[in-house]
């Protein structure tokens, strides 16, 4: 008898409400606040995908950007 379990088994991740979607596979969590009072954010990927290591910050209207200190920040 040939088993296979590993045909119904699927790997959700669960996205924590804090993390930002960039795309269907990259999100950003969230780091701590910088010397300017900038959030600031570090991409992963769902996947497992490599993704390169910027640091993210928000914009006045809430977007992600790697400039390093947006005006007036999030």
């Amino acid at each position: 008898m040939i088993l296979l379990a590993s045909c119904f088994y699927s790997k959700e991740t669960p996205i924590d409400s804090s993390h930002i979607k960039i795309n269907d596979d990259i999100y950003l969590k969230p780091l701590g606040k910088n010397e300017k009072d900038c959030s600031t954010f570090s991409p992963y990927s769902l996947r497992g995908n490599i993704v390169a290591q910027v640091i993210y910050f928000l914009d006045q209207n809430g977007n992600p950007t790697t400039t390093s200190n947006p005006k007036n920040c999030k």
